[in-house]
């Protein structure tokens, strides 16, 4: 808000509209084309379009789950019921953000206020892609992202394979073979796709390295972490 005095544009907060549904998942297409009746193959990714049933609506094909699949906004409190319901009768599953959370993590995506916060930068979560630092625009933030980047960073994001069956939480250390401590878990969970717990990590960028075994005090136990490829 504090920045919008550069731009000609008025906000309003109209969450309390709006609903939001979302499908994830290989069958998303087929079911959400038959519920409304329309074709979305032609629907690419990050693209939106609107239909006027359920007084309107809104089909973004978007998500945070790795998955194929549909963000839904409508308007008003019963069309979204009544779409709820048309998508139960047409086989869909239900789930909550919990379960959510472990398909974006299986996919790597940053969630604010674990990947990302107030003093990490795009570089830092590897997120270089999304600020084009070559471009002769300003924006916010731009010259200390380049003083950064020159620099070096202070700390690096890496996904870790934990070589366990516990669950490395949010907040717990991380440390290098040689017992330093080195960094901080960022998430954590069970990995319920590849069939093992996985998490994400900061830590300083020499330990970084794809296929180096850190440790991450779990309940007071050091447990073996595998450094793995960025999905």
């Amino acid at each position: 808000n504090k920045n919008k005095s550069r731009f000609n544009v008025e906000l309003r907060n109209v969450s309390d509209n709006f609903s939001l549904l979302a499908l994830q998942g290989p069958k998303a297409e087929e079911i959400l084309s038959k519920v409304l009746n329309v074709d979305l193959d032609m629907l690419k990714s990050h693209k939106y379009f609107e239909i006027k049933k359920y007084n309107p609506l809104w089909i973004a094909r978007t998500g945070y789950t790795g998955e194929d699949g549909f963000e839904i906004f409508i308007k008003g409190d019963k069309e979204a019921q009544k779409l709820w319901s048309d998508l139960i009768e047409a086989g869909v599953t239900p789930c909550g953000l919990g379960a959510r959370d472990t398909l974006r993590l299986e996919a790597a995506y940053p969630l604010y206020g674990h990947e990302l916060d107030d003093e990490t930068s795009p570089l830092e979560a590897g997120l270089g892609w999304s600020v084009k630092l070559d471009k002769t625009s300003e924006f916010l933030g731009k010259s200390s992202l380049i003083k950064q980047k020159k620099d070096g960073l202070k700390k690096k994001m890496v996904c870790l394979k934990i070589n366990d069956k516990v669950i490395a939480r949010q907040g717990y250390k991380v440390f290098s073979k040689e017992n330093k401590e080195i960094g901080i878990v960022a998430s954590g969970s069970q990995g319920l796709t590849v069939g093992y717990p996985i998490a994400t990590a900061y830590v300083a960028p020499e330990e970084s390295e794809v296929g180096k075994e850190l440790f991450v005090s779990i309940r007071d136990k050091m447990v073996s972490a595998t450094i793995i490829k960025r999905p």
